[in-house]
């Protein structure tokens, strides 16, 4: 007869492989490790005292950000419209174009920009 793929043959039971028998540690040798889950690293207030106040500061920088992009379009729009060309203001709008992209541009300095110098040079001396 001959074999098809339709008719499938039962597989053979696999032989069962004898494993070793399971060692019990005696408890005399287990290390014991203090739980550190309750054991804070960091004073909890002043870690969300920090992150607060990283927030606020963010916030702050998204604010004036947009504000000043506000006004930068407003400006650009204006100096390039046909109506304020006609009647004479496009210096007084390329003054504040050029004011509010200064303020786009200093105002991530401000808030994100080194404070002050991270290693502050100390003259060396060396004697002989």
């Amino acid at each position: 007869m001959e074999k098809s793929a339709l008719k499938l043959a039962d597989p053979e039971p696999a032989p069962f492989i004898d494993l070793p028998p399971f060692q019990h540690e005696d408890p005399s040798n287990v290390i014991a490790y203090p739980c550190i889950a309750g054991v804070a690293l960091v004073d909890e207030k002043h870690f969300s005292n920090r992150v607060r106040k990283r927030r606020r500061k963010l916030a702050r920088f998204l604010k004036l950000e947009a504000i000043a992009l506000f006004f930068l379009v407003l400006t650009l729009a204006g100096a390039t419209s046909q109506k304020f060309i006609q009647s004479g203001l496009t210096v007084a709008f390329e003054i504040a174009m050029i004011a509010s992209a200064l303020a786009v541009a200093i105002i991530p300095v401000i808030f994100y920009g080194p404070s002050r110098q991270k290693y502050r040079y100390r003259a060396r001396r060396y004697r002989a």
